[in-house]
């Protein structure tokens, strides 16, 4: 828990009582310490319920604050984006959103003959891409998945949620189009090519 400040290492202790119980945001908000960082871990979960991520237990919970770059984010009085941002070798590509390029370091199409990603993808450092439209080549428009929080609110409000547990967040393509293209060989790897992604929209 390095990555703690005091204020919430300290609302973690207060939480240990309860490890391995079913906890509510209503719960966590009784809390008796009041700060900026306390306020920053209400918004976090806030955050990650509209997106689909129910709190879970207290260990879990812990875990998942001590790996969170959008709570370090809030931490440093940054704001989230605008809709949770696509992976990058499993962790949110916040920096491409924020400037609209990014220079993935592996970029491939599905093996045909696979099952792991849609055969209508581009795989950008380890997270598929829905593709949108192919260019050339090595030449793609994409767009990528992000939680379908209009779908997330209904199944909630309608009392389907519970059952939408132990499957995937339901998810929707992005509005947002990217093109991704070669320019070359990667001048730090040579046996790869250097990759370049844009937004267009």
């Amino acid at each position: 828990m390095a990555r703690f400040t005091p204020d919430i290492t300290a609302f973690f202790e207060w939480l240990e009582p309860h490890e391995g119980k079913p906890i509510s945001l209503e719960f966590l908000k009784t809390y008796p310490v009041k700060s900026h960082d306390i306020d920053c871990v209400y918004r976090w979960l806030e955050i990650r319920y509209v997106n689909g991520q129910d709190i879970g237990d207290m260990l879990q919970l812990r875990i998942d604050a001590d790996h969170s770059g959008l709570l370090q984010r809030l931490l440093k009085g940054e704001e989230p984006t605008a809709e949770a941002p696509p992976l990058a070798y499993s962790y949110p590509w916040v920096e491409i959103i924020q400037t609209g390029r990014g220079d993935p370091f592996e970029v491939y199409t599905p093996d045909p003959e696979g099952r792991l990603f849609p055969q209508d993808s581009v795989i950008i450092d380890q997270t598929w891409w829905p593709l949108l439209e192919k260019l050339g080549e090595n030449e793609w428009i994409v767009t990528y998945r992000t939680p379908d929080i209009e779908r997330i609110a209904r199944e909630r409000a309608d009392g389907t949620w519970a059952s939408s547990r132990g499957r995937d967040i339901p998810k929707k393509n992005s509005a947002s189009r990217w093109r991704v293209y070669t320019t070359g060989p990667n001048p730090k790897s040579p046996e790869r090519k250097a990759w370049v992604m844009e937004r267009l929209q």
